[in-house]
């Protein structure tokens, strides 16, 4: 709910400002046309040389009364037209036999804002107003600023540029009267760009949109305008909009920029993402900075995980060094802080880590997600150390993720594939944390399920180095290392025993039970016609206890693997 009383006290300040704006950018082109460079401490002497020196071939008609030398309507106008008021109602009390008691009334009273008797002031000035000769343009400008006597006019010749006109109108608008702001928005829109900047000045009706509180429209308007290079400014009015909570924005972030509602609304999301995209890839922790606003800004948690947590890990997959904002844990164990870490709450950098890291995982960058998870991990065990925060603990579940993992990526690359050497790699910097770190391995044995995971990874890890073995044709070695996995039997008095063991291991090692069979197969076959450490019938006996092995688990192994089983024990002999 929008707190109405607030929303119209917010209105009256911001197009009380634009008021202000207007009036000192024409304080500066007073002070420029009398090319004064200094500070002027006498705002009446410098309203009135302006005036001697702009309006000393005008008409005198037009410029009406004059006192003592002072043509005093133009004096009053300007006054006002700078936003002197003080000296506006200083002057014309000097020159009160020359101005009427309402002059001076209404002077008081938009010093004072005493709404109760704006009324009856603007009143008597309207009928004032009715009797002065059409002639007297300044003293008409004045009783249009005064007594809003008809808001409909303009006088061209006194509200020249649109900068004045737009000021006039601001003058004049109050809510609850025929001429509100709703009103003023009607006029600059059904108008647009092409009457009130017919030079085609892309920032002048920008600025108008802006001093009526379009701010949808503007910045929309100057994003349309991106061959004349104002992209960048419109993106950083926006997010100064934005951060004001300043721009009503849509729920859906697919509609286009602008969605032209009653209340117009701007996909600020869009604009953002669109502007980062220049450079995300370039400097990340820059792009990262636009969408903080995101973060700051939005109140509910579901609104934060669509938007700004949406866009931090975009800005993240796409890239291409994730320690850069995220951190890493580096080769000695010590973490490398990251760029999002100071300004992200501890639950909400840990809830982004493992964000990245779930969807790394779901798009196939495993390696990238066992660096996100180690990071996670980390990260999640310094906040249990600290005794002044609470939190779940979570360990288990990162320390199960990269288990899970690295079971997967091994079991894809036992016997080749092009980034084996990478997964061997991880897999081994994964084994050496797992196994020298006190607090992890304390975390694993509490666990059947990760000390589970963990026998599963151990195995593979070692399967990798015995394939790597029978691949550089070390067949001896290959032997030895099959020997100490303890998955299948060399000696029959072991059969029983590793076929029951074997059907309790991870689904993902019996499905490369015909590798492992062929493997130690070929193996025996290669030492059986040069052996060494082994005689000829001890390779025999292994041979035919592997055969065996495989009688009882036929139903896992491929037909071809067992064609070739059959032909090496028939190459060995029984």
């Amino acid at each position: 709910m929008i707190d109405e009383s607030k929303s119209r006290h917010s209105q009256s300040n911001l197009l009380e400002g634009a008021k202000r704006y207007m009036e000192e950018s024409y304080i500066q082109y007073v002070k420029d046309t009398l090319e004064l460079h200094e500070e002027v401490k006498d705002n009446l002497r410098l309203i009135k040389a302006f005036v001697s020196k702009t309006l000393k071939h005008a008409d005198v008609d037009k410029l009406g009364e004059c006192v003592d030398g002072v043509y005093i309507w133009p004096v009053l106008f300007y006054c006002l037209r700078c936003g002197f008021l003080q000296e506006a109602l200083d002057f014309a009390r000097e020159y009160c036999s020359a101005f009427s008691n309402h002059i001076i009334n209404a002077l008081e009273n938009k010093m004072n804002t005493q709404m109760a008797s704006i009324q009856d002031v603007e009143n008597q000035l309207n009928e004032k107003y009715r009797t002065i000769p059409p002639t007297e343009l300044f003293r008409h400008a004045v009783y249009l600023v005064l007594g809003r006597c008809d808001v409909k006019k303009t006088i061209p010749q006194v509200f020249s540029k649109t900068e004045d006109f737009m000021w006039l109108k601001l003058s004049i608008i109050r809510e609850g009267t025929k001429y509100a702001l709703k009103d003023l928005q009607t006029v600059v829109n059904n108008h647009g760009p092409k009457h009130f900047c017919p030079k085609k000045n892309s920032l002048l009706f920008f600025r108008l949109l802006l001093s009526t509180l379009q701010f949808e429209k503007a910045i929309e308007y100057l994003c349309s305008r991106q061959s004349e290079g104002y992209h960048v400014e419109a993106v950083h009015f926006a997010y100064a909009l934005y951060y004001y909570k300043q721009l009503t924005t849509p729920k859906d972030l697919s509609v286009p920029l602008l969605v032209a509602t009653p209340q117009p609304q701007l996909n600020f999301y869009f604009l953002i993402r669109d502007y980062v995209r220049i450079f995300a890839h370039t400097d990340p922790t820059y792009a990262a900075s636009y969408f903080y606003i995101f973060y700051k800004r939005l109140e509910k948690r579901e609104e934060k995980e669509a938007i700004y947590f949406r866009s931090i890990r975009d800005l993240i997959i796409e890239g291409k060094d994730i320690s850069v904002l995220l951190g890493q844990v580096e080769s000695n164990e010590m973490v490398k802080k990251g760029f999002l870490e100071k300004y992200l709450s501890s639950d909400d950098f840990l809830a982004l880590l493992e964000s990245c890291a779930k969807e790394y995982k779901a798009i196939g960058r495993y390696r990238d997600a066992v660096e996100l998870y180690f990071r996670a991990l980390k990260y999640h065990i310094s906040l249990l150390t600290d005794l002044s925060t609470d939190h779940q603990d979570k360990s288990t579940e990162y320390l199960y993720s990269i288990l899970n993992i690295m079971i997967d990526e091994l079991s894809q690359v036992l016997s080749g594939g092009e980034n084996r050497d990478e997964v061997k790699q991880s897999a081994q910097k994964v084994f050496e944390t797992f196994t020298g770190d006190n607090i992890i391995i304390n975390k694993i044995n509490q666990s059947t399920k990760l000390s589970s995971a963990l026998r599963t990874f151990k195995i593979l890890v070692k399967l990798t180095k015995v394939f790597d073995s029978f691949m550089n044709r070390n067949y001896e070695r290959t032997l030895s290392e099959l020997k100490e996995l303890k998955i299948i039997p060399f000696e029959l008095r072991e059969l029983e025993e590793k076929v029951q063991k074997f059907k309790e291991l991870d689904e993902k090692i019996q499905k490369k039970i015909s590798d492992i069979l062929f493997v130690a197969m070929s193996t025996l076959c290669h030492l059986y016609t040069s052996p060494k450490t082994y005689t000829s019938q001890q390779i025999k006996d292994m041979s035919n206890c592997i055969m065996s092995f495989a009688g009882e688990n036929q139903n896992m192994i491929s037909k071809d693997v067992n064609s070739h089983l059959i032909t090496f024990q028939n190459r060995i002999g029984k």
